[in-house]
């Protein structure tokens, strides 16, 4: 019986052989096949179905980084073939300009279905995209939205006509394209507007309208009037809770959850798809919000470097500030290589006034001039405005620059002042030659005499950009010099003294 089976051993294997090769044939024409459909572009439309809608949560302050971040996640909507975009909105508000662009973005995606779902809510900011949106549905236990009035974030007082104005046509033309009434949506900009609800005896539907309106319309339509229920005080701003917001007609339901609001939509909460902002996004987000501080400390920072030998920690520290700065502005495409151009210019024109041309002149104006227009031009996504938009961000963006250059010229004001209590600052920078480049520089410790010093001849201790310190005989003073740059060693004659400031320059030997 073994030897039978030992016989019948190769046989077998011969046999197992021939079948093995066929079927590792066919393994391999199916792995070939495999390799082929996961190659193929369209692989993804076999793989996965279509979501039924897709939901992106925008929460936080609205700035341009925000909004960027928020559209490329509405293209993924498109690529995955969603035709439903749901924006779930927890905000307080947002840059003005920022979120107008983002609204009017909004309101041009006719080839989707977006309906926002304000969880909880949707102030200033919030409400303007929301009234941009398709639809409105809002959480029934704590949902809330209105009050769009632009506020100064320097006071927190509520901003003028002028900035109210194309806030309230922005929103006037969405109410119009989805039906909502216009003299509510003015009512939440601007609490110069007293508005009414009525009634017309051959109506049942409520009509809204404000004071000055009804008071100038004819006596046949006020008679037809049967009742009027007052909804908007003057000077109040219009603030709805989700009761408020259904009953006036600007939320399509309330509802208590997710799941209740797939329901309405007629989508299967399976069929959800989430979309969720990378952590890159949400902190180029929150560093775009502080964008312009940047720019500050970087010029503070510059100043700083400026006036010590050598290149040393204000200088890398002021190089890092506007590194992430152009980064920022690169990532959300609003720089370029002009704007990156334009500052390098400027930065070297600077450099040649400082270091090589006595006094400020054409040099130091036109560098300054181009490291504004780089600014003003990264803040923005055109060149030359158009448009009277784009005219108004230009003028906006303008303001905003100037406002950074003139913080920091306080800033570093308050630090030459106040920098001897700063250990950390008073160990990183020269606080004599910063003081001294202020033109009130204080000679010695004690604030002695100094107008005997008229006519010395001394040893600059420090180089003099143009301020520093400098001996004469076995007196230390404070120094500065009419422009020029001197280096340390060199010998400086008092030229005259005006209280606690010694003007010097370079001693000519006879």
């Amino acid at each position: 019986m073994q030897a039978e089976g030992v016989l019948r051993v190769p046989a077998g294997r011969e046999t197992a052989k021939g079948s093995s090769s066929a079927g590792r044939r066919g393994v391999l024409a199916a792995c070939v096949i495999l390799v082929l459909v996961a190659a193929w572009p369209g692989r993804s439309v076999l793989a996965a179905e279509a979501p039924d809608a897709c939901l992106i949560r925008l929460q936080g302050i609205i700035n341009e980084a925000y909004a960027e971040a928020i559209l490329r996640k509405i293209d993924k909507v498109r690529e995955l073939g969603a035709k439903t975009v749901i924006l779930e909105m927890d905000t307080f508000g947002g840059e003005v300009v920022s979120s107008m662009r983002f609204a009017d973005t909004i309101s041009r995606q006719d080839d989707l279905r977006i309906v926002t779902y304000i969880n909880p809510y949707a102030f200033s900011a919030g409400t303007m995209v929301a009234l941009a949106c398709d639809e409105i549905y809002i959480d029934a236990a704590v949902g809330k939205m209105g009050d769009v009035a632009p506020i100064n974030m320097a006071t927190g007082e509520e901003m003028g006509e002028k900035q109210q104005a194309p806030i309230r046509k922005t929103l006037e033309t969405y109410a119009e394209k989805r039906g909502y009434s216009v003299p509510l949506v003015h009512a939440m900009v601007s609490g110069q507007f007293e508005v009414f609800r009525i009634y017309l005896a051959d109506d049942p539907a409520p009509h809204y309208i404000t004071g000055t309106d009804l008071e100038l319309r004819p006596k046949e339509y006020r008679d037809n009037i049967v009742k009027t229920e007052i909804v908007v005080r003057r000077g109040e701003l219009l603030t709805l809770t989700a009761k408020d917001a259904v009953e006036l007609g600007f939320a399509r339901e309330a509802v208590g959850s997710r799941d209740e609001l797939f329901d309405e939509l007629g989508v299967d909460p399976g069929k959800v798809k989430r979309l969720y902002l990378s952590s890159s996004e949400r902190l180029l987000a929150v560093v775009d919000t502080f964008s312009m501080v940047l720019i500050g400390l970087g010029l503070i920072l510059f100043y700083m470097e400026l006036n010590q030998p050598g290149f040393g920690l204000p200088g890398l520290l002021g190089l890092t500030c506007f590194a992430a700065f152009f980064l920022i502005k690169f990532s959300l495409h609003y720089a370029h290589m002009l704007e990156l151009i334009l500052f390098a210019i400027g930065v070297v024109l600077l450099i040649i006034e400082v270091f090589f041309i006595p006094g400020f002149g054409v040099a130091g104006i036109v560098g300054t001039v181009l490291i504004f227009a780089s600014m003003v031009l990264m803040l923005q996504q055109f060149t030359v405005p158009g448009t009277t938009s784009e005219w108004r961000a230009f003028g906006n963006n303008i303001l905003m620059v100037l406002a950074t250059f003139v913080a920091s010229g306080v800033v570093l004001v308050l630090l030459v002042t106040h920098m001897k209590s700063v250990p950390l600052l008073n160990r990183m920078i020269m606080r004599r030659t910063l003081a001294g480049a202020g033109a009130t520089a204080v000679a010695g410790s004690h604030g002695e005499e100094l107008s005997g010093l008229v006519g010395e001849v001394g040893l600059a201790l420090t180089p003099l950009r143009p301020a520093g310190r400098a001996e004469f005989g076995d007196r230390q003073a404070d120094v500065v010099t009419q422009g020029e740059f001197l280096e340390r060693g060199t010998r400086v004659e008092v030229m005259e003294v005006h209280g606690p400031r010694v003007v010097v320059k370079a001693h000519e030997e006879a």
